[in-house]
């Protein structure tokens, strides 16, 4: 393991290594991010699309209030292809961590720890200390271990949608887009701050008294005579900024409470979709299948046929595939002799290691597709830390039964 440091600007930024970084080959990519500007995501937009068309992982885990980050740039989050988890930051409930990390089965993995903020001044310009961390690839326990922190912290984020995100637009948590606003800017009403109501609605200025209703009189504002005028403005800001919200959505407030972090107590009901039409899933770029374990018989476990028919590419028949096996409960990894055969309602993963496993019903397994001889089998435990984070990635219900999965 190595460590380095650089000081921003001086010897490098934070934005020229993760440039350089998400043009080179790793298995995931894992952004992180108490607080999140759009200038940030728009300054590494193409480098995101790129690294996610050559089928690079990346997980972008944001904090998002009404203030930093607008609707349009999550919805650019997710079209660019990444699985994107959100923190509503609030009073109680505030993330406050800058994490880059690039991850590699093969070669030396990467943690990135900055004291810029995830905006491209941040990024580019503002000077901070940057921290490198290299795991070479005989350091794969220590990078293991670091990587259980990090799921462990990670767990405060909620997986977030297309529907989330209009869902907290019409909802007002965050705004629809960060603009220039047809009401005026600061400079333009008292003075030399080049700061746009929209991005800070604040300014000591208004409390001043410095902004009058007659400086505002060929701008188009409804006044409300019973309130301030700074309370116009801010009212103004945030009205024009939720304008393009979405009209409809089919979430409900028990979706905006997970998303605000207020579940109820009690275990909650699984709600995946079921699929009826599993063609409409992009099987063939598939590299892993992460699905609950459902229930063993003695060393075979069993994928239903409806979901199997897909798999023929991603886990071919086999007499004898070597499987590594990394289990959450302890982090130790092992090798395991799998056969792999049609059982006439599915495929069988048959192994006398299965049975040692003590697998449960609920736990979730990730059958990864490192290359077309090599494959890992990560257990995820119910009930561990973990586990709320990968649960989100179970997406779908196998049709016929209660059993979920995803693919990546």
């Amino acid at each position: 393991m190595k460590i380095n440091y650089f000081n921003q600007p001086k010897e490098k930024t934070m934005g020229d290594i993760l440039k350089q970084r998400l043009g080179e080959d790793f298995g995931e990519v894992f952004i992180i991010s108490g607080i999140a500007k759009d200038s940030a995501i728009d300054y590494l937009e193409e480098d995101l699309k790129s690294a996610s068309e050559r089928g690079i992982k990346i997980h972008i885990c944001v904090g998002v209030d009404r203030k930093n980050t607008s609707k349009d740039v999550l919805l650019k989050v997710l079209n660019l292809g990444a699985n994107l988890s959100i923190n509503v930051n609030g009073d109680t409930s505030k993330v406050e961590t800058r994490l880059y990390v690039f991850k590699s089965d093969n070669k030396p993995s990467y943690i990135y720890i900055s004291g810029g903020k995830f905006s491209e001044g941040g990024l580019v310009e503002n000077t901070c200390l940057i921290t490198e961390i290299c795991y070479e690839t005989e350091d794969k326990e220590l990078f293991t271990r670091f990587l259980k922190q990090m799921e462990e912290a990670l767990a405060i984020f909620k997986n977030a949608d297309k529907d989330d995100i209009a869902l907290l637009a019409m909802k007002g948590e965050i705004v629809s887009r960060i603009i220039d606003r047809k009401i005026p800017s600061i400079s333009e009403l008292y003075g030399d701050k080049e700061q746009v109501i929209g991005e800070q609605v604040y300014d000591e200025g208004v409390g001043l008294g410095m902004i009058h209703q007659d400086d505002l009189e060929d701008f188009e504002i409804e006044f409300d005579e019973g309130i301030s005028l700074r309370k116009n403005v801010e009212m103004e800001a945030e009205k024009e900024a939720k304008i393009d919200a979405f009209a409809e959505t089919n979430k409900t407030e028990e979706d905006l409470d997970r998303l605000l972090g207020k579940e109820k107590a009690q275990k909650e009901v699984k709600k995946s979709r079921i699929v009826k039409d599993l063609k409409e899933s992009d099987f063939k770029a598939m590299t892993s299948l992460i699905m609950e374990v459902g229930k063993l018989t003695d060393q075979e476990m069993k994928i239903p046929k409806n979901l199997a028919m897909f798999l023929g590419e991603f886990l071919p028949f086999s007499d004898a595939m070597s499987m590594e096996v990394i289990d959450n409960r302890d982090n130790q990894s092992k090798n395991m002799t799998v056969e792999i055969k049609d059982n006439g309602k599915g495929i069988s993963l048959i192994s006398e290691e299965m049975e040692k496993l003590g697998l449960a019903d609920a736990d979730i397994v990730r059958i990864m597709k490192l290359s077309a001889t090599q494959y890992r089998l990560e257990i995820i435990r119910e009930g561990s830390n973990e586990y709320a984070i990968w649960e989100r990635y179970l997406t779908n219900t196998i049709k016929g039964t209660k059993r979920r999965f995803g693919i990546e």
